[in-house]
């Protein structure tokens, strides 16, 4: 709770100075998910009070549902701006207005600009108008079921890797954010398997406050780097990471749902 607060607080006068960047779900992380339950495995308060095997409890459902939710809201009103700002008008093409301001008002014509350059056709950019605002309301939607809602986010982190690619933009704290609902004792269990041997006792107390404050001072430093080159590549480095794991969940899905047994 502290941590959100603060991080609230501390964007408030960060976009007092007129720019608003999208690191919302960075404050909706930590205020929402303290009531999941997390904190009961990997925290200083864990280490102070460990669990002991008969305390175990699922974790409540709608600290993740209200996260979604937040998530959903959040596009949807981005998808709203951009349906009143006029990005389904025929007339105009705002991605590639956005492009074009990038790459050439700005002289920033590297990575895959060529090859967007050479496309003229209004209706393939007006589509890009389209797909986005369609796209962004109806993650929305998907907040309803479970299932729907993770494809959502996978093809979202395929979206942000696009928009990396074309306009130089990382969206890394929407990809942490989207962590929060992939199912990671499924993930773990292969490579406990893989591993071949116990993992590290991550119980003993020394080694998670060493793990835990190790962070913190990675976090620290990467925050207040002298230069912004190397917080933009590791912001691109978890797109980019977010991206590939979600072609993989896309494949997977749509693997399991050819394969499916027809129904007699």
């Amino acid at each position: 709770l502290s941590t959100g607060t603060l991080m609230m607080v501390a964007l408030g006068f960060d976009y007092s100075f007129g720019k608003i960047d999208h690191t919302i779900f960075g404050v909706a992380v930590p205020l929402v998910l303290c009531w999941a339950g997390w904190g009961r495995r990997f925290s200083f308060d864990a280490i102070r009070n460990p669990i002991r095997q008969g305390d175990q409890e699922l974790p409540p459902q709608w600290p993740l549902r209200l996260m979604a939710l937040i998530v959903g809201l959040a596009f949807f009103t981005a998808a709203l701006a951009k349906f009143s700002g006029g990005w389904l008008s025929t007339s105009s093409q705002a991605v590639r207005g956005y492009f074009l301001k990038r790459y050439v008002i700005n002289g920033d014509a590297d990575g895959v600009a060529p090859i967007l350059m050479a496309i003229h056709s209004p209706r393939a950019w007006e589509l890009l108008d389209w797909f986005t605002v369609a796209f962004e309301a109806a993650i929305l939607i998907s907040v309803l079921v479970w299932p729907a809602f993770r494809v959502m986010l996978a093809v979202a982190c395929v979206f942000h890797l696009s928009v990396l690619l074309m306009l130089d933009i990382a969206f890394s704290i929407n990809v942490i954010a989207y962590g929060s609902f992939v199912y990671w004792s499924v993930i773990c269990a292969p490579v406990r398997r893989l591993w071949g041997r116990p993992p590290p006792d991550m119980t003993r107390p020394v080694v998670r406050y060493a793990l835990i404050c190790g962070l913190f001072v990675a976090g620290v430093i990467i925050q207040f780097a002298p230069l912004v080159h190397p917080k933009f590549l590791l912001s691109a480095a978890i797109v980019v990471l977010g991206a590939v794991s979600a072609i993989v969940y896309l494949a997977m899905v749509a693997g399991r749902a050819v394969h499916r047994p027809k129904p007699t």
